[in-house]
Parts: structure tokens; C-alpha cells; sequence
């Protein structure tokens, strides 16, 4: 496990890319001691120019999520900088959560991307099929928004790309 120092949660994570590089993409990390940052992606087209932006993008949201609270604002910012040089006219989807293991409080914006599950622990299950905004660097001025939902020990959650509903 990435943080087996860590009780309240555990995180499994696959990548079976349909070429040897592409653009999908997942990262977890640490903002500070009571926020994790988790997000998942998918870029368009394939090879090397969609990991090139894949990589980008992974790079510009560790970055703007040191010193912010806000998944909207960091989407915000981050398609910004995106649309800045972007020639190629590539684009993201992206689910972007900060989560508060000790609390359960899992802030969301969904960018464009599949919808996330929650298995809950009853064994219902919910989708956070709201989007926030349009995929990332398609326009420049865009105001993402967020919403906040809350885990408990023993729930599931669930993020892919459309490469699984597309298998």
C-alpha cells in the first residue's frame, strides 16, 4: 500500500494503457497531514503528445493543490494555464477530490470525466455524476465549481477512465 502508516483509508490503483504511452493518467499525494489529494484523468488522442499533456497536467495540478483548499479553484487555474500555449488544441477530463481521512469530507469537481462511485458500506451505491465544467483546456476563463459529499470507513471509491466503458 502507498501509506501503510495510514488506518483510515487504503488506495489500489491500475493502469493499462491501450499503447505503450497515452494519456491516461491517476495520481494520489499527501497536500498536508489531513488532506489527500486524488485525481484521474484522461487526455485526448494517444502516444506521446497525449502523455506529454498527460504529464503537463499531472505537474500543473500537484502544483496549484500546495497552497489550495479548492478543487474548483485548482481546476480553475489549472485550465488556464493549460489554454495558455495550448497549440495543439488537446484537452482533459478530470476528476479532481481532497479528502480529510479523519473527517470523511471529500470535496469533488468533475471536469468532463466519467462519473465517480461510492460504494457505501450498506452497499448502495452513488455517483457523483455532477459536472463542473467542461473538460480541462478547452476554453480559457472558465469557473469550475465543486461539491462535498461524506465518506465513512468501509466505503468504496470507485474512479476509471472511458477505457473501461469502453472495453
Amino acid at each position: 500500500p502507498p501509506f501503510p502508516e495510514r488506518e483510515e483509508f487504503s488506495i489500489c490503483a491500475a493502469l493499462h494503457p491501450a499503447l505503450e504511452v497515452g494519456g491516461d493518467f491517476y495520481d494520489f499525494f499527501f497536500i498536508d497531514e489531513n488532506r489527500l489529494c486524488v485525481c484521474i484523468g484522461d487526455v485526448s488522442g494517444k502516444g506521446v503528445p497525449a502523455a506529454l499533456f498527460m504529464a503537463v497536467t499531472r505537474t500543473l495540478i500537484k502544483a496549484r493543490a500546495a497552497d489550495d483548499n479548492s478543487t474548483a479553484s485548482i481546476l480553475t487555474r489549472v485550465n488556464d494555464e493549460i489554454c495558455r500555449d495550448n497549440n495543439a488544441y488537446m484537452f482533459a477530463t478530470i476528476f479532481l477530490a481532497i479528502l480529510n481521512p479523519l473527517t470523511g469530507g471529500l470535496t469533488y469537481s468533475n471536469a468532463g470525466h466519467n462519473p465517480t462511485l461510492i460504494r457505501r458500506v450498506s452497499g448502495t451505491v452513488e455517483r457523483l455524476d455532477i459536472l463542473h465544467g467542461p473538460v480541462v483546456g478547452a476554453r480559457s476563463g472558465l469557473a469550475y465549481k465543486e461539491n462535498t459529499v461524506n465518506v465513512s470507513k468501509g466505503d468504496i471509491l470507485l474512479m476509471y477512465t472511458d477505457g473501461v466503458t469502453e472495453a
